[in-house]
């Protein structure tokens, strides 16, 4: 299996085309709401894994109409944003440092 094989594999996966097909729609349409809400999660990223974390591994699994497994999964993912979030603002802190420093 070459590398033009795995591409077309994951090219041709359903969940690339479904983010493909939001992404275009999304872009065309330029919907403000969407753009509004996705600031709200990044920018409340960490109040948010706080909150799904606690529900996610404490509450969930005892209590019945709480599919554990979703909410587990949701937390993690918005764990791993927090991640990219706190990375992401250390690098641009330091590179804003350096810039200082040499103007």
């Amino acid at each position: 299996m070459g590398v033009r094989d795995s591409l077309e594999g994951v090219a041709g996966h359903p969940i690339a085309k479904a983010t493909g097909v939001s992404a275009l729609v999304g872009a065309l349409l330029k919907l403000p709401l969407l753009v509004a809400i996705l600031a709200t999660v990044w920018t409340q990223v960490g109040t948010l894994f706080t909150a799904l974390s606690v529900t996610a591994f404490s509450i969930a699994p005892q209590v019945p109409f709480i599919p554990t497994q979703l909410a587990q999964n949701t937390a993690l993912v918005i764990g791993g944003l927090f991640v990219v979030k706190l990375v992401a603002v250390k690098v641009l802190h330091s590179l804003y440092k350096q810039y200082q420093k040499s103007t």
